[in-house]
């Protein structure tokens, strides 16, 4: 399964132009991590709980229990030492855990028709993941200002 790149214009804002110019002088790492990271995890958050709802899941099997349980969002750590900031949602593989089948559920296989839960999740989220990104952008910027002016103060 690859990976999906959204790339987010905020236009109008002119507080958030603002606050990239101060989270410029606070510096990259800072930005990323404590800003950009932080707001797309609170983001990316509930869409991972979603996909945990549409997963297939069983009393039967732990396979299946495994599959829901490896659904989260964390940080791209590739990203990160890139110097960008990103979020990965969805199934991760894990040692022991069961990620790995979420394809044949989301897909299909010859014997087992497709039982997606990944795509559905993700378009009940794209109608207004612009305008939660953009505010929760926003929002931990503030905090992370606050933050910062409480030390220096």
């Amino acid at each position: 399964m690859g990976a999906v790149t959204m790339k987010i214009t905020a236009e109008g804002f002119r507080s958030l132009h603002q606050a990239a110019a101060v989270a410029a002088a606070l510096g990259q790492k800072v930005a990323n991590r404590e800003v950009l990271e932080k707001a797309l995890l609170r983001v990316a958050q509930p869409l991972a709980q979603e996909m945990r709802q549409g997963a297939p899941s069983s009393g039967r099997t732990p396979y299946l229990d495994s599959l829901v349980g490896s659904i989260e969002a964390v940080v791209d750590k590739e990203a990160r030492k890139e110097g960008t900031a990103a979020v990965l949602v969805g199934p991760m593989k894990r040692k022991g855990g069961h990620g790995w089948l979420a394809h044949f559920f989301e897909f299909g296989t010859s014997k087992l028709p497709a039982r997606p839960f990944i795509r559905p999740a993700w378009d009940r989220a794209l109608p207004t993941l612009d305008d939660d990104i953009s505010s929760a952008i926003k929002e931990q910027f503030f905090r992370v200002v606050r933050k910062y002016a409480k030390r220096a103060a």
